[in-house]
């Protein structure tokens, strides 16, 4: 239902929705093993739907669809929560005036994701180095001191609050994403086993954080 929910205002949208699953479909494997297959259907609808969501808000952009807002857009549905819709709208005007504040907030809990995990592989500096080496990748040294740079500069310039800085910040904090990714996660859920669907997991939030 929420699928259709997306896709039914763009013909576009639809037509991009369902290219993009039959490129998954394959994931599903065979009805004879379905036990093997259940995370690879969870991967299809949750990404799929992702796909959709994402194109929707894109093609309702400056054509009169709805506006990103809190009581209106997607988190209000338009109007579909009713009540529920408008004391949202009342707690983001109560809630506006403090904005600075929440902003810092939350950049401050994001980085600490990365400063937490930066510390902690500090620490044990040679367990992270050997993360590299199982991963395939040459020098495991220097990129075990690249990604705790990228970590820590990402995060301290981010804090700044200063818009060019924070830009910087974040394309750190992206290149070492987009990395981890592919070589900690991507690559052992290709692999299959017990693990697969955790590093699957683990593939939707890193991809989120370079959203963020």
């Amino acid at each position: 239902q929420a699928l259709l929910f997306w896709a039914t205002p763009s013909r576009r949208l639809s037509y991009w929705a369902t290219m993009f699953a039959e490129r998954l479909e394959p994931l599903l494997g065979s009805a004879e093993d379905p036990g093997a297959s259940r995370w690879h259907l969870a991967a299809l609808l949750l990404l799929t739907m992702a796909w959709c969501s994402v194109a929707y808000m894109a093609s309702s952009a400056g054509t009169g669809g709805p506006e990103t807002t809190l009581a209106s857009g997607p988190l209000g549905l338009g109007g579909i929560l009713g009540p529920v819709g408008q004391v949202m709208g009342m707690i983001y005007d109560i809630c506006k005036p403090y904005a600075g504040y929440f902003k810092f907030t939350g950049i401050l809990l994001y980085v600490s994701t990365f400063l937490l995990s930066s510390i902690n592989h500090t620490k044990d500096i040679g367990s992270y180095v050997g993360m590299m080496k199982s991963f395939g990748l040459p020098c495991p040294v220097a990129w075990a001191l690249g990604g705790l740079s990228c970590t820590y500069a990402g995060s301290i310039l981010l804090l700044t609050g200063k818009p060019v800085l924070m830009e910087w910040g974040a394309e750190l904090l992206c290149m070492f994403l987009m990395l981890a990714t592919y070589f900690g996660h991507y690559k052992p859920m290709k692999q299959g086993g017990d693990g697969a669907f955790m590093h699957f997991l683990m593939c939707l939030k890193n991809v989120s954080l370079m959203g963020t």
